[in-house]
């Protein structure tokens, strides 16, 4: 994961250049001077004055607006009102607006940090769309805010298009949200730390002990979604930390609807009741965050991206589904509870060069996917039910390795699936049967190498319920007997294997080094060049090679092709180095 915050990528506190001068010439114009003695009133009782003895004395006298010090002087009146209509003025100008809890004179349109806003929701109301809120340290827990159609209160509400941006990161800008007091928990009365839609970009906080309403009745989703955020419409969370947030129904930290949540950490957040902390709908991305506890759920054509999940105990650590997707992302460490899957759970969606480890499935394994794709991923060191569970899915360069099962399949259970260009490997159950892969109805087998797969009861390698087709795969070295069919009859053809079939080879396919797990084989083997061109699924092997070497060749058995080693061609290195050859 990238670092959370880089101090490169903000300005320290107080840059010179980033905070101009609050007293200059210019602004100060019209102002009395340090030690000039001004009338208490206008009727020439003027024994009695009142000495200036600093500028900010003054602008404390200003920032009452005059109904303190102007007491009849008519003088003081005008200059109050006129430095109040010159910062009106700057403020139909302004771009930028600050926050700073601590600023002496909270004056709106809080153009500088003298006169900051105290609040962050403040800055807010003030701002126009495409406005920059400047927030420096502190912690923000006062002041609440509802949005049309829901009646949650939200620390900080956001409706325009903006930015909201920390000076120092996330470790020292803090928003906190609230429990409801009657419940100490969920409830109407909560206070959910962020509101953000419309366009709005939100950098470098900790949003913390943020909180929804229960669902009573069909409460709108805004009311019972994301403790932490509410995110809707182009918003961009970024480089934030979402701590001990809780959300009664989908999305215990964010919730997230057309939007993107990038380079955020998810730490001790309370699931939703379905296990979510982030939940994303409708074409929105999740990249380059860390969730520890809870899941990440990506529907409607959604992304995560780059992420690490673990630490999950409900469900499963990553969903997607519907057309959503998940790329270049680890779950590890999760106990995917009764039902659901360990690791990842994907329904009609894209799992791609993802890993799954040192989870616990209890029915639905450690990768669950049903109508979809998985490609180029790992599953690894994973307990429970199975490792890999397909349904009408296509498994294609995954590594499934090193799974203990319970029931059907160690390694892999499928149905009406492919698998293809994948290895199988050192999968054990004791009790179930498929040490490898169990097979159910309709699975197909290409360019596969399983083997070393162990099971005490029946099919090492294979079990099949209803006949499987395998092709151009390596199907040996499993403990036990490697195949063993029920219902159907297999169709097993061009493999390595002692099983009877049409092209089939019964020697041992000579591995590099199967001991440490190399699974490539020697020069010699007799895998090289004797599969079927015919059932090819993929132009690439496990490794990325071309999957038939040389081109216009044969394919080779198993998950790995043969790269043959470059040929130095002598007249061509003769007419280069002007050598010749003796």
């Amino acid at each position: 994961m990238p670092p959370l915050w880089s101090a490169a990528a903000m300005p320290p506190l107080w840059n010179a250049a980033a905070v101009p001068p609050l007293w200059s010439a210019a602004a100060c114009r019209g102002f009395p001077k340090t030690g000039e003695l001004l009338p208490l009133n206008s009727r020439g009782r003027g024994r009695r004055r009142v000495r200036v003895r600093s500028v900010a004395a003054t602008a404390s006298v200003i920032h009452q607006q005059g109904r303190v010090m102007a007491r009849g002087n008519a003088a003081v009146a005008a200059l109050c009102a006129a430095v109040l209509a010159a910062v009106s003025a700057a403020n139909l100008q302004a771009t930028t607006r600050y926050v700073w809890p601590n600023s002496p004179f909270p004056l709106f349109p809080y153009i500088s940090w003298m006169f900051a806003a105290h609040t962050i929701q403040d800055a807010v109301d003030a701002a126009g769309e495409g406005d920059t809120i400047l927030v420096t340290n502190g912690v923000y827990a006062t002041g609440a805010k509802m949005v049309p159609g829901a009646v949650l209160q939200n620390r900080v509400a956001v409706t325009k298009p903006m930015t909201i941006q920390s000076v120092n990161g996330p470790d020292q800008t803090i928003i906190v949200g609230a429990p409801d007091a009657t419940t100490n928990g969920y409830g109407p009365n909560a206070t959910r730390c962020l509101y953000a839609s419309n366009g709005v970009t939100i950098v470098g906080f900790t949003l913390s002990n943020g909180y929804t309403d229960v669902m009573v009745g069909v409460p709108p989703f805004a009311q019972i979604a994301g403790g932490g955020a509410f995110l809707l419409d182009n918003v961009v969370l970024s480089n934030c930390t979402i701590v001990r947030c809780k959300g009664f129904y989908s999305a215990g930290a964010v919730a997230d609807y057309m939007s993107m949540v990038t380079r955020c950490s998810f730490v001790g957040n309370n699931p939703s009741n379905d296990g979510s902390v982030v939940s994303v709908w409708r074409d929105s991305v999740v990249s380059d965050c860390g969730v520890v506890g809870g899941n990440i759920a990506a529907a409607s054509g959604s992304c995560v991206l780059n992420c690490r999940q673990e630490g999950n105990v409900g469900y499963a650590g990553i969903v997607a589904i519907e057309a959503s997707s998940v790329l270049n992302s680890i779950a590890a460490a999760n106990t995917g509870g009764f039902f659901g899957a360990g690791g990842i759970m994907a329904i009609s969606s894209l799992v791609s060069n993802c890993v799954v480890k040192d989870s616990v499935g209890v029915v639905q394994g450690a990768l669950y996917a049903e109508g979809s794709m998985i490609q180029n991923c790992s599953v690894v060191s994973n307990k429970g039910s199975v490792g890999l569970y397909v349904v009408g899915s296509t498994v294609n360069a995954c590594k499934v390795a090193y799974n203990e099962g319970t029931s059907m399949g160690a390694g892999a259970y499928a149905e009406n699936s492919l698998l293809a260009n994948s290895l199988i490997a050192r999968n054990i159950t004791y009790h179930g049967t498929g040490g490898g892969v169990y097979a159910g109805p309709g699975v197909t087998i290409l360019n596969c190498t399983i083997v070393l797969n162990t099971c005490l009861v029946a099919g090492a390698g294979l079990y099949s319920n209803y006949g499987t087709v395998v092709r151009n795969s390596v199907l040996d070295y499993n403990l036990t007997n490697t195949v063993q069919s029920v219902v159907g009859t297999n169709v097993i053809e061009y493999c390595v294997t002692h099983e009877p079939g049409v092209g089939n080879n019964s020697n041992y396919a000579q591995f590099v080094d199967y001991a440490h797990d190399d699974f490539h084989v020697l020069s010699t083997s007799p895998c090289i060049d004797s599969g079927t061109n015919g059932c090819v699924y993929s132009d690439y092997d496990l490794d990325g090679n071309w999957r038939i070497e040389p081109a216009g060749g044969t394919v080779d058995i198993g998950a790995y092709e043969v790269v043959p080693e470059p040929v130095i061609v002598w007249s061509a290195l003769a007419l280069l180095f002007g050598v010749r050859r003796k």
